[in-house]
């Protein structure tokens, strides 16, 4: 195992300490390229309600060629990635998530949400919302086997084929 050091705040991506956002303001419906959910927080300022439809697990040949969440993570199956959206400010409208390609809605969603609303982030105070793609398809993630427990069956980075959306909070 590889031992490192550093000072200073942990950036990351996937959410934690976020370094970046999108703000689809006033767009009305868009989809989501993978390197703006990839920022992992949107934040809808604009009155308009909008829908964004989350990008495609893999990348669509072109022309034009269209980037898929999964090589822009290097997701694995088992793998999750979490991203927030946020509509605090005031005035801004309501955001409302659609699947892309490759995408399917985990059981609870599938159950409710529609009738729930776990698909869509009301405006106002209360207008943050936490979801969570778990990657799905083509090697799983590392796991040790009993013949040989120091070596590790490695995934290959990129070889999700899909994702499951859930909303988290």
């Amino acid at each position: 195992m590889a031992r490192t050091t550093f000072s200073g705040p942990v950036a990351s991506n996937n959410g934690f300490i976020p370094t970046t956002r999108f703000t689809p303001d006033n767009l009305g419906a868009t989809t989501l390229t993978a390197a703006e959910l990839a920022t992992g927080y949107i934040a809808h300022e604009g009155a308009a309600n909008i829908t964004l439809t989350l990008p495609r697990a893999l990348t669509a040949a072109g022309p034009p060629s269209v980037q898929g969440i999964v090589p822009a993570v290097n997701a694995v199956a088992g793998q999750t990635f979490d991203f927030q959206i946020d509509t605090q400010a005031a005035g801004a409208g309501t955001v409302t998530l659609a699947l892309g390609a490759g995408g399917a809605l985990s059981a609870l969603a599938t159950a409710v949400g529609a009738s729930a609303g776990l698909l869509v982030v009301a405006a106002g105070n209360t207008g943050t919302a936490t979801f969570r793609l778990t990657f799905t398809g083509g090697n799983r993630a590392a796991t040790f086997t009993a013949n040989i427990p120091d070596q590790p069956n490695q995934g290959l980075p990129g070889s999700a084929t899909g994702y499951t959306l859930t909303r988290t909070a």
